[in-house]
């Protein structure tokens, strides 16, 4: 094969052979997707969905809207949470676990020294010489029970709360330590004003879910177990029966949570705008002033506090209807407890009346 050199018409290059060149050598060039850095506006949005964790709870707690929403943030789990927890803390952490677990256990324990104490004032009349020191018995138990859960209690609290302090000393270094190797354009997009908020609101709700709530939710778990275990101890038939008010009420619950959620968003929409126009009518008054709009800033003003206004009475509503449903099916339950445990004690199921107590209290604690 030949070519003509491309500055002469007739001058023929005939030093230039053409190669075969294979083509299984050639190497495969693999073309990555693009990567977008963090102020990059073109980026697209990343949904996240719950853990399947967090969805059994929702959907046991009839909240299916929350077990189907997509969050816009990847959700961090409760191991994840304790990621810069020392051995230290660790330590305090099983602590504060066994005394969650010993206070939770504590007080299905009060039912039982209640339904003893019920017992020796139905049994034993008050002149009687076994009265006396039967009901001191109990009254020493009640005493050194009451010690046992101050003690529980103080551990349990100092020992969650120190470790959350902890952690939070340690995220709020690394969150400084994040903002400031940052470049410039992002600090264009994120101002100063709203990095502290987000630093505050993001932190206190860390701080509520590593410290005293999750304490809440050990001792709650533990005295459910228990007070359930107890219970179906001393009647089972009892037991089911003031079981059927843990689903009803949870349902009513779950149905206040829903309603409260979706007003309270639409009265802090109103309220938004409300302290939008406000900030405006403040930062430019010189202006609203030289062309005399004070009255229609404040009619603007008051419409949006209206429509906050009508859904905050709307919450209000349902908080009040719902929450006496939740207190009528509670009481009505209790109710039907101690009718059926009178029937029983009078069939002869029930060899003390103090029985009838242990139950009720116990299942009704649970709650």
């Amino acid at each position: 094969m030949t070519r003509v050199h491309p500055t002469s018409e007739s001058a023929v290059d005939v030093s230039y052979q053409a190669k075969k060149v294979d083509v299984n050598s050639l190497q495969e060039v693999a073309f990555s997707p693009p990567v977008y850095d963090d102020e990059d506006e073109d980026a697209p949005k990343i949904l996240y969905e719950p853990s399947l964790a967090e969805k059994i709870i929702n959907l046991l707690l009839c909240r299916t809207d929350l077990a189907t929403q997509k969050l816009e943030h990847r959700p961090v789990s409760l191991k994840g949470l304790f990621r810069y927890a020392k051995p230290f803390d660790i330590f305090l952490m099983l602590i504060g676990l066994a005394c969650a677990i010993a206070a939770g256990i504590a007080q299905p324990v009060l039912a039982l020294i209640s339904g003893r104490i019920t017992n020796v004032l139905i049994t034993y009349p008050p002149g009687t010489p076994q009265f006396r020191p039967k009901a001191y018995e109990n009254v020493y138990i009640f005493t050194g029970l009451g010690i046992v859960c101050s003690l529980v209690n103080f551990f349990q609290y100092f020992c969650f709360q120190t470790v959350c302090n902890r952690i939070i000393a340690k995220l709020r270094y690394k969150y400084v330590a994040s903002i400031i190797r940052q470049n410039a354009g992002w600090f264009d997009k994120n101002h100063s004003g709203t990095l502290t908020t987000t630093l505050n609101d993001n932190v206190e709700r860390i701080r509520e879910g590593i410290g005293e709530k999750l304490g809440l939710l050990l001792r709650g778990a533990a005295m459910y177990i228990a007070a359930l275990i107890i219970s179906f101890i001393y009647e089972w038939r009892l037991s089911l029966l003031m079981l059927g008010v843990a689903p009803v009420t949870c349902v009513v619950m779950s149905f206040l949570s829903q309603k409260m959620g979706s007003t309270t968003i639409k009265e802090l929409g109103g309220l938004g705008k409300a302290g939008a126009i406000a900030e405006e009518s403040v930062l430019g008054v010189r202006t609203v002033q030289a062309f005399n709009g004070q009255p229609e800033m404040v009619d603007r003003y008051r419409a949006e506090l209206d429509k906050g206004k009508k859904f905050g009475i709307e919450k209000g509503y349902w908080a009040g209807f719902l929450g006496g449903l939740f207190f009528f099916f509670l009481f009505s339950f209790l109710g039907a407890g101690i009718l059926y445990g009178a029937y029983l004690l009078k069939v002869g199921i029930f060899t003390n009346p103090g029985d009838v107590f242990i139950c009720v209290i116990c299942c009704s604690s649970n709650l």
